[in-house]
């Protein structure tokens, strides 16, 4: 279903008929009849694939035809509204749409003028306008059931009404008031954390602690998952057979926190697929029956996908399915090999016993690792090499600072028992001290991670499902399996070495599709240089993938050639994503103080005559002519390249910027194109503009130009020397 919502309508309608066609012809032939497991798996896929082609057919279809449509809606209110960018944002399940033909009920994000009032269960009335999601966020919002926006038309088209006290009203009231007592137990970074691991509220989570739990390959930590749910399970268990509580009864009530606990976070996949997991092992515990971990994950996983089938391309979902898959099958293997090796290896009883303690963690954090990695290396393209070390390290002390800050936060929201939860917010203080010296440590050296160009992870995964198919059809034994994974792992390691190899020393320049707007990215190794971000909030994100890609870590130095153009989303989304170590912009401007505040760790300077060195080897420069219209100048030894600006003149340049070994030119607002001698020009602008651009640079004798109208973002690789290597990214 994955694949599915990845390619669309059309592709699962044409898989589902071929998976059953040739699902049909392998149960007619008695000799593939005989091993069931090839016509299973291929009737099942055809009925994934049938099963999301009409869910799409049926519910997201119809809602997309409202696109730039205006309606009064009318619905309950999903989710506590949340603030962005000085927008309020409401999730809304709609009942009502006065419209003609239209959809009734689905879910759709809406942002409205003013959220103060309104809050989760509320009924919310308004004349909204219909637009589509992005295709960045599409599959994100897909996934949690999100198959539009809106924005409200008119502040004064617009009702509320309070809901009447319910669980899930009492739920909503519960979460506030224990972000409320999270944020009086703990200081701002650790509340931050607690909230983000015991909730999912990650609103309250520093740039830095995410950067470091990226980096350290830890990530799903800060994510409410099965780890977390099955964490309170097995708390309340305990607790429950400490105060001798019949064996059913503390089934039942420990099935009703979780229920509760769902409602708290807010029912997402992977949340849904724990808490459905642990429920069905309560339940044995009821029958006095042993619940199979594969068959309850399996049951999850379809109740899940039966409700929303899109929700199988949720990347949570995904890694959450596949580490678990990695703890029930893997793990067993693996501690029990690593355990032989500690029995031949070890003499003293001591170290014997000590070695032993670590086994288990270690087999299951690379249980879990072999499994995500594929995930991991597609969708992110990077991966960490010190996770199960890190891992390792983290385990208790998370559970322990999760535990104890979140008996601390409830102990203070009974009031009367505030004093006795300071002993537990103490020890909440010093775990989180330590995870922060764990993953800022070592998720900030350079050999934390390694990262993969999209081309060679789209081999190694095809080749790596090649060789699965070639050993499941022939069939031998085991060991041809045992066989397959070593040698894809083998082939992985290898490319990121000799890709690490071959990287050295190689400077990437992105140039962003972001329309008109500035924005380029300049890397080498793990450290990086951001011209601009784009005009806004969705172009940042086009940014953010080649951020991605390029795999820097560190970002020296933010260039911003325009606050105007930048507003404050795009700041914010900057300020939230890295920390620069330093900013140059315009003396002046609407958002200079906001751009003040959003950086504060950052050597500020202005962008009027600056020079950096980001690394040894690169000089940029920025000219400012006598119209304020600010030129970039890179260098890297022989290789030059030339950002020019919105509006400018080439005529006021001096004759040494006129000749680079490459141009960027965003929008076609610019004139004295003839004066430029360079090698290869790269337009930055929408399809009209880029016409006229390339008209003009043609016209001058300007032949090699590259446009990321047509091949979307592109990438310039250098060594320094007096020409670049220009792809398209796509």
């Amino acid at each position: 279903m994955a694949l599915a919502e990845a390619m669309g309508e059309n592709f699962s309608l044409a898989m589902a008929l071929f998976c059953l066609v040739s699902g049909g012809l392998c149960l007619a032939s008695p000799r593939i009849r005989k091993g069931v497991g090839i016509p299973a798996a291929l009737l099942t896929a055809a009925v994934a694939f049938g099963v999301f082609f009409g869910y799409s057919y049926m519910a997201v279809t119809p809602v997309a035809g409202l696109v730039e449509r205006e309606a009064f809606v009318s619905g309950t209110v999903a989710e506590e509204p949340y603030t962005q960018y000085g927008r309020h944002y409401v999730v809304l399940n709609t009942d009502s749409v006065a419209l003609p033909e239209a959809p009734q009920s689905f879910k759709l994000r809406i942002s409205v003028e003013d959220a103060t009032d309104i809050q989760k269960e509320d009924r919310l009335s308004v004349k909204a306008h219909f637009i589509e999601i992005p295709k960045e966020s599409l599959s994100a919002r897909r996934a949690k059931g999100i198959f539009i926006y809106a924005y409200q038309v008119s502040e004064t088209d617009i009702a509320i009404t309070k809901a009447q006290p319910s669980i899930k009203r009492t739920a909503a009231q519960f979460r506030r008031s224990l972000i409320d007592a999270i944020g009086e137990t703990l200081p701002e970074q650790q509340a931050g954390l607690l909230r983000a691991a015991l909730i999912s509220d990650a609103s309250g989570l520093d740039t830095q602690t995410q950067l470091d739990y990226r980096r350290s390959g830890v990530t799903h930590m800060l994510v409410v998952s099965g780890m977390h749910t099955m964490l309170i399970c097995f708390a309340l268990m305990a607790l429950f057979g400490f105060l001798r509580l019949p064996r059913r009864l503390s089934a039942v009530l420990a099935g009703l926190a979780v229920l509760f606990f769902m409602l708290l976070v807010g029912f997402t996949p992977s949340v849904n697929r724990a808490g459905i997991m642990a429920l069905i092992m309560l339940l044995g515990k009821l029958l006095r029956r042993e619940a199979d971990s594969t068959n309850s994950m399996g049951l999850a996983c379809l109740i899940i996908c039966l409700v929303n089938p899109m929700a199988a391309a949720d990347i949570g979902l995904q890694l959450s399915v596949l580490a678990t898959l990695g703890l029930i099958l893997l793990t067993p293997i693996i501690y029990s090999k690593i355990r032989a090796v500690i029995e031949k290896s070890f003499a003293k009883e001591v170290l014997r016993k000590l070695t032993k303690a670590l086994a288990l963690p270690l087999a299951q954090t690379l249980g879990a690792t072999v499994l995500t990695a594929p995930v991991i290396l597609v969708n992110f393209h990077e991966f960490s090499l010190v996770s199960p070390l890190v891992n390792i390290l983290i385990a208790l002390p998370f559970s322990l600072f999760m535990m104890a800050g979140g008996i601390g936060a409830m102990l203070q929201m009974t009031g009367f028992l505030a004093v006795a939860g300071k002993p537990f917010s103490i020890v909440a203080f010093v775990a989180e001290r330590y995870l922060h010296l764990i993953t800022h440590g070592l998720g900030s050296a350079s050999f934390a991670s390694v990262n993969l160009p999209f081309s060679y992870i789209t081999i190694w995964v095809s080749g790596t499902l090649l060789l699965f198919a070639i050993a499941l059809l022939l069939r031998r034994n085991a060991s041809l399996f045992k066989q397959t994974a070593v040698l894809s792992a083998i082939v992985l390691l290898i490319g990121a070495a000799s890709y690490s190899l071959l990287d050295m020393g190689v400077t990437k320049i992105y140039v962003p599709d972001v329309g008109n707007n500035c924005a380029a990215l300049i890397v080498k190794g793990k450290k990086g240089l951001m011209i601009g971000a784009g005009g806004g909030s969705y172009d940042y994100k086009t940014v953010a993938v080649a951020a991605q890609q390029s795999g820097m870590t560190e970002l020296e130095a933010l260039i911003l050639p325009d606050l105007e153009a930048s507003g404050a989303g795009l700041l914010s989304d900057v300020s939230q994503s890295w920390l620069p170590k330093s900013v140059a912009a315009p003396s002046s401007g609407k958002y200079k103080a906001l751009m003040v505040n959003s950086f504060p760790q950052a050597s500020l300077f202005k962008l009027e005559g600056a020079k950096l060195s980001p690394w040894r080897g690169a000089e940029l420069t920025v000219f400012t002519d006598d119209t304020e219209k600010s030129w970039i100048w890179l260098e890297i030894k022989e290789f030059s390249l030339l950002l020019c600006p919105k509006g400018g003149d080439v005529k006021r340049l001096a004759p040494q910027y006129l000749s680079p070994t490459a141009v960027v030119l965003y929008s076609a607002d610019i004139s004295g194109i003839s004066g430029l001698n360079c090698g290869s020009c790269i337009i930055s602008a929408d399809q009209k503009s880029a016409a006229k651009i390339e008209l003009m640079l043609r016209n001058t004798g300007i032949n090699n130009i590259y446009k990321t109208a047509e091949g979307g973002s592109l990438l310039l690789e250098t060594r320094g020397r007096p020409f670049a290597q220009i792809s398209s990214l796509g």
